[in-house]
């Protein structure tokens, strides 16, 4: 072998070993560059279940928490087209898509799609992308939404599948980047089916509590309610039989102000249980009516201030509950304690906070002696820790006191 041809023959070692180094650095780029977007994905992913979990007491109704995870997949994550659908059986019917034109959606309306058994018994999503070999069934899918490939993972509730979350690429990478169709995406799409089906849970329970709610306030109204109003009138129709018998009359008047107490107080859990009641406006519009009429009958005056609410917000059962049960008993202790003239009320409503103040001309007294009073004191307190509130007290001998109290809503 000549000096030229050893010297060709190390060349081409040495180019062969280049590649070879090259090759294996170009697999590593496109590795990091997937594993990159893996991870870019699933930080949206979370992104999109935190905002959802955020935003969840707006969401009334499942098509309402539909509407919104679906336009957050479309924003957020990767896709070209998303669908959620219902399952009859083993057919699975159209039920809210998005990045479709509303003639396209309208025409599948009421076709049914079929998929495996195994999507149905053994909860398996269907994963298509180019090493795939699609079923008839699959191809159908990939003609009707115009994507060839998808992934389509199964709603479930209760161990049953309850209908199908479908999310469709027009190209298996996306242009202009490596970002393609992965196992990963359908670990990511299952987590967001998962919250889907969890809430949707939640909104069908609350929905069931509230129907109960109203059952109860209902026959409250029209049981207890009517048959304290007649014992009320039969009292009167009595004192009015025995006009010259001190001591029955007496004893009615005890009974007649006994039930229109209880009538009252009826009345309070009544729109407390009523679902309709549960908004910003309905919560304050009932404080300043409740607080009007209470003060008034202790000739007490009133002065109350609450903004103008530009939005009427959704407030849980539990929150309202407690808030009006807090006031009801700051009013309770500035008129059996306070000895006060004057009162004023503050409601405020900023970000996802609900704040209201009262103030008393009253008394007041020394913060570390509530204990003369601290029953009442304790239950409101307790009542805050409950839904996760804040409750300050400001009070000095012969200043009045001042009792504030907040709460997310």
């Amino acid at each position: 072998m000549t000096e030229l041809e050893r010297l060709q023959n190390e060349l081409a070692y040495y180019k062969a070993q280049v590649d070879w180094h090259a090759g294996n650095a170009l697999r590593d780029q496109y590795a990091l560059a997937q594993l990159s977007h893996d991870r870019s994905q699933l930080m949206k992913s979370f992104q999109l279940i935190a905002d959802i979990q955020r935003t969840f007491n707006a969401h009334s109704t499942p098509d309402a928490l539909y509407s919104t995870v679906l336009e957050a997949m479309l924003s957020l994550m990767e896709i070209d087209r998303v669908v959620l659908l219902k399952s009859i059986g083993t057919v699975l019917k159209l039920h809210l898509w998005k990045g479709f034109s509303e003639s396209e959606g309208c025409q599948w309306k009421n076709k049914e799609f079929r998929v495996s058994e195994n999507f149905f018994t053994e909860r398996k999503p269907l994963f298509i992308n180019s090493e795939t070999e699609p079923t008839s069934s699959e191809r159908e899918l990939q003609v009707i939404f115009g994507c060839p490939y998808f992934i389509v993972v199964p709603l479930v509730k209760e161990n049953l599948v309850w209908g199908a979350l479908f999310t469709g690429r027009m190209h298996e990478h996306k242009v202009m980047s490596y970002k393609p169709y992965t196992k990963s995406s359908v670990d990511i799409m299952e987590a967001i089916a998962g919250m889907i089906s969890a809430f949707t849970s939640q909104i069908e329970r609350n929905t069931q509590m509230e129907r109960e709610r109203s059952r109860i306030a209902r026959d409250m109204h029209d049981d207890v309610g009517s048959e304290l109003s007649r014992l009320a009138i039969a009292c009167d129709n009595v004192k009015k039989q025995y006009p010259s018998d001190s001591k029955l009359q007496d004893a009615l008047s005890h009974i007649q102000n006994s039930s229109s107490q209880l009538i009252n107080n009826i009345g309070n859990i009544i729109w407390a249980l009523n679902p309709i009641n549960n908004t910003t406006l309905s919560l304050v519009g009932y404080i300043r009516e409740y607080a009007s009429d209470y003060l008034e009958a202790h000739r007490v005056s009133l002065s109350f201030k609450a903004p103008e609410l530009p939005v009427d917000r959704l407030v849980r059962h539990e929150v309202r509950t407690h808030l009006f049960m807090v006031l009801k008993e700051c009013l309770h202790n500035v008129i059996k304690h306070a000895a006060a003239t004057k009162v004023s009320i503050q409601i405020t409503l900023e970000s996802d906070l609900f704040s209201c103040t009262i103030q008393d001309n009253g008394k007041g007294f020394e913060l570390n002696q509530k204990r003369a009073f601290g029953n009442g004191l304790r239950n409101i307190r307790q009542r805050m820790e409950e839904i996760g509130g804040t409750l300050s007290f400001k009070s000095r001998p012969q200043e009045g006191t001042t009792v504030q109290f907040a709460v997310p809503i």
